[in-house]
């Protein structure tokens, strides 16, 4: 194997852990904002986040009792937070 083979190999793994670093931070940027849409305080975000729950989907199989145990809401307000973050897989 020749020394500019060589030099094209590691430029080629260079690029591909960076293409995959990126990916790595849209995924979480995704995920920060999906949980954004539902007007969650940043407080409530953290205790999610903290049971990594991170996003819309993770939110939505929760359980009403499951999500009572994570986050202090005003009544009927845990089965109003799960219904929307369940509208996007009706919708």
């Amino acid at each position: 194997m020749t020394e500019s083979r060589v030099e094209e190999i590691k430029a080629a793994a260079a690029d591909a852990a960076l293409m995959e670093a990126m990916g790595e931070i849209s995924a979480e940027e995704e995920d920060a904002e999906s949980l954004a849409d539902l007007d969650i305080s940043e407080e409530n975000l953290s205790k999610l986040s903290a049971k990594a729950i991170k996003n819309k989907d993770d939110l939505a199989e929760l359980a009403v009792d499951e999500l009572q145990e994570i986050i202090v809401l005003k009544m009927k307000m845990h089965q109003h937070l799960l219904m929307k973050a369940r509208e996007h897989w009706f919708n």
